[in-house]
């Protein structure tokens, strides 16, 4: 936090620059689908929470 004193002036000050993606065409832009499933268990032991957690990734 004490180096964002000197961060942000030099960030208000700095001048703006043009970056370069020229002829860059997007086919479908769409939000990501929102999707909550969340569940309360409260009698879980660390092991079955990974295999949980891997198994969700690993459906993806």
């Amino acid at each position: 936090m004490l180096n964002m004193r000197t961060v942000m002036p030099a960030l208000q000050r700095a001048k703006p620059v043009k970056v370069g993606a020229e002829g860059v065409t997007y086919a479908k832009v769409s939000l990501p689908a929102q999707r909550r499933e969340t569940r309360v268990v409260k009698d879980l032991s660390a092991d079955e929470i990974a295999r949980e957690i891997v198994g969700w990734i690993a459906s993806d």
